[in-house]
């Protein structure tokens, strides 16, 4: 998985991309997106477990680089369809939190939600 700074592009797997924000005084630190966009399979049992597989795996990346980041940072880990499928409501699964969230994720303690509506009029 290659994490980069967001581009002019929707980043498919495994290209990941980052941006961040200060979030002073709603909390104390940033707020840090990472979202990368995949194709849909040919089910949507099959596609929820491949988005999920990806939201945990960024996760275990966040934990493996917690050191570059502050204790009052959070995540929003966004797995979601490239514009070619649909150009609105494409974000699939939107999850994060603090550190001790992304550790629950992480180690599969927390179920990744699904959007609702993800799967409209996609298979």
């Amino acid at each position: 998985m290659d994490v980069m700074e967001e581009q002019d592009y929707d980043p498919f797997w495994d290209i990941v991309f980052i941006e961040g924000c200060d979030f002073h005084p709603h909390f104390d630190g940033y707020l840090y997106n990472l979202f990368t966009c995949e194709l849909p399979c040919a089910s949507a049992i099959e596609t929820e477990k491949l988005f999920v597989s990806y939201a945990v795996e960024i996760a275990q990346w966040l934990i493996n680089h917690q050191r570059n980041y502050g204790k009052g940072d959070q995540f929003q880990i966004i797995i979601g369809w490239p514009r070619s499928v649909r150009t609105t409501s494409r974000q699939v699964i939107k999850t994060g939190g603090p550190f001790k969230t992304i550790e629950e994720i992480a180690n599969g303690d927390m179920a990744v939600p699904m959007r609702p509506y993800w799967d409209n009029n996609i298979f």
